[in-house]
């Protein structure tokens, strides 16, 4: 299922509210309680609790979690994880009615940056902050304090959930394309300007020819320059670095049709409208994204540091390095989105105590490393992305460097509760536009982003949202 159809069915179900407190469930009386059994008999054996770990399914997840839940399971036999794993669309759906069913999962996965507000404000998640600072605690001073700070709610400031794996996008480029154009790879000095002069050069039909040559055959190219995925996370270095926002400053409204959003927009839009260095909309659909990078297809990509170990998977011979994202001007700044992995304990959930265990396990330093080896993200612990850092081969270790870089980079103003229907939702929509060949024309910027602003208003502006 794809994104778009997913975040459908998110804004569909936290809108209906589907969360219910969990009715108590009656305790087992213990030897000593028992009518009829005498006082000098030993207890029973005390049955182990069993608790279930959910996350999304496929080999991202599973292949990082499912050795740790195994060595959990090893190590307590009192305490025992059954680890249950759903596919995208399904996670958003059945999480929140078992939650209103009162029997959800103990330890939750969500998406940071993107779900957590949310599912925070719905009130799916248990507060942590007793269990950190309590019999078996956390410690706070090892974690990245914009990751840790990512886990506080409202205003209270609760901790809600432990955010344990930090993604962010890099530029990824195709060595081996590059030296075929006798271009220089880019670096920290790299503008958007010079993405687009370079996606230029790049760019070839069948014929061998590029974007301004005569007979150029847009509907037969062999290579392109960049592409421009409809996932916003893609645009959002672009929107900041061009002194655009999402929200304006009371996140009473989104600020679509100001004129640096205009200007961003434009950009992204042109780069297949007007420039012809990026694929179309139609070329790939909604599948073919993740993969065109790792076939040669196109020879940069905005890559995604959770992504690097699929890429080592399945395209083990591809010969590509990573970059710091671009700015708009030489020696300006550059902004990265940060999402990632992040866990709490249902709010529904009658073992809290054993979920606390398992997750402080989960979300420990050797655990963060050992789900982020191979490139599945970076650990937002410190001591853990030490680490992570010293136990990759040389080559991994390259590749992520740019993204650890990267974290001074990440701009926290335009996160909060609503980002899928306000945010996700319409800006997918307005990308689709922008970035379609319509014979009809060229696309308007200002009717797009206008009707995703009127969209996204209009959510933040019903008393149920």
């Amino acid at each position: 299922m794809s994104k778009i159809r997913a975040s459908r069915l998110l804004g569909l179900l936290v809108v209906g509210g589907m969360l219910a407190a969990a009715c108590a469930q009656p305790a087992t009386p213990t030897a000593q309680e028992a009518p009829g059994v005498a006082a000098t008999q030993a207890p029973a054996e005390v049955e182990p609790v069993t608790i279930r770990f959910a996350t999304l399914s496929g080999p991202e997840f599973t292949d990082g979690y499912q050795p740790i839940v195994d060595q959990w399971n090893s190590a307590h036999p009192e305490i025992q994880v059954a680890y249950e794993t759903y596919p995208w669309g399904d996670y958003w759906v059945k999480i929140p009615a078992s939650l209103a069913a009162g029997n959800p999962p103990d330890v939750l996965w969500t998406a940071t940056g993107e779900v957590d507000a949310t599912w925070v404000e719905r009130g799916v998640f248990a507060p942590l902050d007793d269990f950190i600072d309590g019999a078996s605690p956390l410690d706070r001073a090892d974690w990245d304090p914009l990751a840790w700070e990512y886990g506080v709610f409202g205003a209270d400031e609760n901790v809600y959930l432990l955010n344990t794996i930090i993604n962010l996008p890099a530029l990824a480029f195709n060595r081996d394309l590059f030296d075929a154009a006798g271009l220089a790879y880019p670096d920290d000095t790299w503008t958007w300007d010079s993405v687009l002069q370079a996606g230029l050069s790049l760019t070839t039909d069948v014929n061998g020819r590029h974007p301004g040559d005569a007979d150029f055959d847009m509907s037969n190219v062999k290579t392109w320059g960049i592409q421009t995925r409809f996932w916003p996370v893609n645009w959002f270095p672009v929107l900041w670095s061009f002194g655009g926002r999402v929200f304006n400053e009371g996140r009473t409204g989104v600020m679509f049709t100001d004129p640096a959003d205009l200007e961003a927009m434009a950009w992204w839009g042109d780069l297949v409208q007007v420039h012809h260095i990026a694929p179309p909309y139609e070329y790939f659909g909604d599948a073919g994204w993740d993969t065109a990078f790792g076939n040669g297809l196109v020879a940069m990509h905005l890559l995604d540091s959770n992504q690097i170990a699929t890429l080592q998977t399945q395209f083990p011979d591809l010969n590509y390095g990573t970059t710091v994202v671009p700015s708009k001007e030489v020696g300006g700044q550059r902004y990265v989105f940060m999402f990632g992995r992040a866990f709490g304990i249902a709010s529904g959930t009658q073992h809290k105590a054993e979920a606390w265990e398992f997750l402080r396990f989960l979300a420990s330093p050797e655990m963060q490393a050992a789900y982020a080896s191979g490139g599945r993200g970076i650990p937002a612990s410190e001591s853990a992305r030490q680490q992570f850092m010293s136990e990759l081969d040389e080559g991994t270790r390259a590749l992520m460097d740019p993204y650890v870089q990267s974290l001074q980079y990440i701009f926290p103003g335009d996160r909060g509760p609503d980002f899928w229907t306000v945010v996700a939702m319409p800006l997918m929509q307005v990308i689709q536009g922008a970035t379609t060949i319509d014979p009809a024309g060229p696309p308007d910027y200002l009717a797009l982003m206008t009707q995703a602003s009127n969209l996204a208003n209009n959510i933040l502006g019903s008393p149920v949202r």
